[in-house]
């Protein structure tokens, strides 16, 4: 009988371990076995620095969907700066980034519709929080950004957008709100030119440059990668995928996410 309890304990050790994994350098929960689904959990050593949560993680030859970010993920990451969540998401948990006191910007993805709980919770340091979605995430909670100076950090909306999320409780709380071009629509150079910037198979795509106009590529944090004199023709620019870029043409930016 000891035996049979002691193979049956050790199966359900194998089992819990299995539901968690290290990769990317962030804890995954299995959520589904059978859709593949994890979500991004709490981890040992608190994360730090910036951070680009991938929309697809392997484990043990299996492909997962990243999903929603779990409740506390990044609770009291106080080394954590930047944040990118991929357009996989749809949900944010309770207190996800409560007191991640130094991050500073944040780019939430166009398909998340529900953010928890406290979720930015005295994230003193947050400078610029980026909304790719049209409709304003619902957000019940009226401490979800406690202590945050909401009359300096800028709230960016999609173009179009800006009535919803000045209407909207607690997005309303924001003084600055600004409407941005994003990902799939077209940036007006001149009166003359309509530029295209897409992103496709890890590449990013210019189209309708003038000839002889300087195209730069930065990093989300600024750095600049890439700088090219425009030919008049399409330009294919590899960059890879799981990250965020600013494509700037005549002191006009368009950011990308790939």
């Amino acid at each position: 009988m000891k035996n049979l309890l002691l193979f049956f304990s050790v199966l359900l050790i194998q089992n819990i371990t299995a539901q968690t994994f290290f990769v990317s350098g962030l804890n995954f929960n299995i959520t589904s076995t059978t859709a593949r689904t994890v979500e991004v959990s709490t981890y040992s050593s608190p994360y730090q620095g910036d951070i680009t949560i991938p929309a697809l993680v392997s484990y043990q030859s299996q492909n997962y969907s990243v999903t929603n970010i779990g409740a506390s993920a990044f609770k009291n990451c106080t080394n954590l700066t930047s944040v990118i969540i991929p357009n996989s998401i749809t949900g944010i948990g309770d207190n996800a980034f409560f007191e991640a006191k130094n991050l500073t910007t944040i780019t939430i993805s166009k398909t998340v519709t529900t953010i928890g709980l406290n979720e930015f919770y005295d994230c003193t340091s947050l400078q610029k929080i980026s909304v790719l979605a049209i409709a304003p995430p619902i957000t019940p909670c009226p401490w979800t950004f406690y202590n945050i100076d909401k009359t300096t950090c800028v709230l960016e909306v999609p173009v179009g957008s800006k009535t919803a999320y000045q209407t909207t409780t607690y997005w309303n709380q924001f003084q600055i709100i600004n409407e941005v071009t994003d990902i799939g629509t077209a940036l007006e150079v001149n009166n003359d030119n309509q530029v295209k910037i897409y992103a496709s198979n890890g590449q990013i795509v210019v189209e309708g440059v003038p000839q002889n106009e300087n195209i730069s590529v930065y990093t989300f944090t600024g750095i600049k990668i890439y700088n090219f004199v425009s030919d008049g023709g399409k330009i294919m620019i590899p960059c890879g995928n799981k990250a965020v870029y600013l494509v700037r043409i005549q002191n006009k930016s368009v950011k990308v996410i790939m």
